[in-house]
């Protein structure tokens, strides 16, 4: 008699009842043995059974997972084991919490009816602002030698980071172009605002620490007092639902930087690594790290869950023990990770990669719409087949079909996915929300510091806080958009200081001084030279196909701004495009 071939699964499963005979498996006579037919379809009823039916068999099926290589890597920890149950239902522990207790933290310092600047304000207080004041003084100062520089004051940085926010929603090419006097692009609000050369100074001056006080181990150094006191203030001032999930977010940066990262999945793919803590409900962003390499702050590491589980382990550290759901992706989860979290009074559920340690071992092959399913006492793994395998682990989802509302267009079919699985796609893309509002009016530009770049990021992730706490507290729903130019407008009122201009030539053409009908007018008299005001004349002091000469004249186009002689160069400026 011809000898058959075992399938892989079935070695793996003759070995573990030998390594496990006096144990965990059921006797002989019931052993249980998956077939490459029996799968979980999604035309089957709920209440269908994984790989068999509990009418079968009264002894749930087992799976112990021990050391097993796949591809020369290990996927599974010898002093870590989990018993897998193929067979059963699985309930999972529903977590009681209280939503109303969720929100605006008890001393919240706004009254209802305060202004978007206030929101603002409460991350960007005269204390924050003060340090950055002070220590751009100090730079500006060293830099560039007592008496050339003019001190900045707490006003004038608020007016400063108004103009920063604004460029965000107006957006030109370069700086430069927010102050020009081309009738076709020019925004005056900005140089109403702020003297170029005064703002280009200032970006250019910003500066956040002491260089004389500085760690030269931390790699934040140069951000380090403003990203401490942000994550406090993002902590303290909400208090978040019931729903977390944690992501990365990359900061695009293409310059030299030891902790650069790429990430090909991003829009951006080159930067910044930033891990977040999100409010699923709200989008509120909770707590935040910035990833330095080996030298990111992070709590002691857990050898057992590695950098990915000390990473959630970090973010979530406040939110423990307090029935919290966390919503992961596969570069967090791991059956050690989750059930750490579940002794600590918090569920969890996310993608999974198959060759986690301690994972049970699936069937390789499954029909499209067909899941398998295993689970212990506390957690539940599933592997689901859609257009491509997916690998979920979840300890409050149960892998019963639940209606994501679409339906099969070419079948009129409703489509129908595993519990978790639609739970996980509703409640996963927080960060990556964050991100596209964010991406809209951010106020970051091309920088040659890093440490800039971060700043103003931070920038926009305490405006959308601040919009996250404004709609929380006040139940209304402008757009991100409009709550910035509120901020703006407000910030300029309240801090703007007029400053004194002198005016310049236009040097610029102005396109519609051909086609529009321009009178000529007076001079505006100024107090010095009273009736007598003039002006030069842009025609005879800037002609090209003529001897240019200085002329003074006491009439000018007001809607092109440009003084003129009555005769004949007002003619000449208004009909011929080279003169």
């Amino acid at each position: 008699m011809a000898s058959r071939k075992l399938s892989t699964q079935e070695l793996e499963y003759e070995v573990n009842k030998i390594m496990n005979s006096e144990s965990d498996y059921a006797s002989s006579s019931d052993e249980y043995m998956p077939s490459e037919s029996e799968h979980y379809s999604s035309s089957e009823s709920e209440n269908a059974i994984i790989l068999g039916d509990i009418g079968e068999s009264s002894d749930d099926e087992v799976c112990e997972t021990e050391p097993r290589t796949k591809r020369g890597r290990t996927t599974a920890h010898p002093n870590s084991t989990f018993i897998w149950k193929f067979v059963g239902g699985f309930s999972p522990k529903i977590f009681d919490f209280d939503n109303a207790k969720s929100g605006v933290a008890d001393n919240f310092p706004l009254e209802v009816d305060a202004s978007e600047s206030q929101y603002f304000k409460l991350f960007f207080d005269k204390d924050l602002v003060s340090i950055i004041t002070s220590e751009t003084n100090r730079y500006a100062t060293e830099k560039t030698g007592q008496g050339k520089w003019t001190n900045v004051d707490t006003s004038e940085m608020y007016s400063f980071l108004a103009i920063c926010i604004l460029m965000g929603i107006v957006e030109k090419p370069s700086l430069k172009d927010y102050w020009t006097t081309n009738k076709v692009i020019e925004t005056p609000f900005f140089r109403n605002v702020f003297m170029r050369d005064r703002f280009m100074s200032l970006l250019y001056n910003i500066y956040f620490v002491d260089n004389n006080n500085m760690n030269a181990d931390d790699c934040l150094r140069k951000i380090r007092p403003v990203y401490d006191l942000l994550k406090i203030k993002f902590s303290n001032l909400f208090h978040t639902f019931q729903d977390i999930c944690i992501d990365e977010s990359l900061i695009l940066w293409k310059g030299r930087l030891a902790f650069k990262q790429y990430i090909p999945s991003k829009r951006k793919r080159l930067g910044i690594k930033l891990f977040e803590a999100c409010n699923v409900e709200t989008g509120y962003i909770l707590n935040f790290i910035i990833y330095t390499g080996s030298k990111t702050e992070l709590d002691p590491e857990n050898e057992e869950f590695g950098i990915f589980g000390t990473i959630v382990n970090t973010l979530m550290k406040k939110y423990l023990n307090k029935q919290h759901i966390l919503y992961v992706d596969n570069w967090y989860s791991s059956p050690l990770l989750f059930q750490h979290l579940f002794e600590q009074q918090t569920g969890a559920c996310g993608t999974v990669k198959p060759n986690r340690k301690s994972m049970p071992v699936f069937k390789q092959n499954l029909p499209r719409g067909s899941c398998e399913v295993a689970y212990t006492n506390n957690m539940l793994a599933i592997k689901w087949c859609d257009k491509k395998y997916v690998h979920m682990l979840t300890t409050v989802n149960t892998a019963t079909q639940k209606s994501t509302g679409k339906v099969n267009y070419k079948t009129q079919e409703e489509i129908k996915k595993p519990e978790c699985v639609v739970a996980y796609n509703m409640k996963m893309g927080g960060v990556d929300k964050v991100d596209m509002q964010v991406s809209f009016v951010e106020c970051a530009r091309k920088s040659l510091k890093w440490y800039k770049k971060l700043f103003f990021h931070l920038v926009d992730l305490s405006l959308y806080n601040a919009y996250i706490l404004h709609q929380v507290r006040t139940g209304q729903k402008p757009s991100f958009s409009d709550f910035r130019l509120q901020i703006v407008s407000q910030l300029i009122e309240e801090h703007h200081v007029p400053h004194s201009s002198r005016g310049r030539v236009t040097t610029v053409d102005n396109p519609l001084r051909l086609t529009q009908r321009h009178f000529p007018s007076p001079v505006p008299q100024t107090a010095a030279q009273g009736s007598r005001t003039q002006r030069r004349c842009h025609v005879c002091s800037m002609s090209k196909l003529q001897i240019r000469r200085r002329k003074d004249t006491r009439f000018m186009c007001t809607d092109c701004d440009v003084a003129l002689c009555a005769h004949p160069c007002f003619r000449i400026f208004h009909t011929l495009k080279k003169y």
